[in-house]
């Protein structure tokens, strides 16, 4: 097997910083209706800097939730463990997030047992200004 190729000057000028430290802290747990909401505070920190020897360190903070009871586990799109990408998204704010397949992940007795992961969702969003550089 070939080792993978590296991205060109133009792919990886679009391409996300690769974080130097991730840390996720479960904010609180709390009851809602028959469910429990869990909010995770995720700080993401990345070097903005060209230069090893001088970081100039970036920090990002993002609040999502997981949503669950027996039955279901509803994971918020921003959040890490909805694609495994620390950080979020850019430039949008989601206001509405219809999941056309009933739920994340279908939980039988509790566990995700044996069935495929996949997430439909519709979302309805707004652009976000962009934030002036410093």
């Amino acid at each position: 097997m070939a080792p993978p190729v590296a991205p060109n000057d133009q792919i990886a000028k679009l391409a996300p910083l690769e974080p130097k430290k991730v840390v996720i802290t479960v904010k609180s747990v709390a009851p809602k209706g028959t469910d429990t909401l869990v909010t995770l505070e995720e700080k993401i920190t990345v070097d903005l800097s060209k230069d090893a020897a001088k970081p100039k360190l970036d920090e990002r903070v993002v609040t999502s939730t997981i949503t669950c009871n027996a039955k279901k586990f509803e994971i918020s799109p921003e959040s890490f463990f909805f694609a495994g990408e620390p950080g979020g998204y850019f430039g949008l704010a989601f206001d509405k997030i219809d999941r056309q397949k009933d739920t994340s992940l279908k939980l039988t007795n509790g566990t995700i047992g044996e069935a495929d992961w996949r997430e439909d969702v519709i979302a309805h969003y707004t652009a976000c200004p962009r934030r002036a550089s410093t």
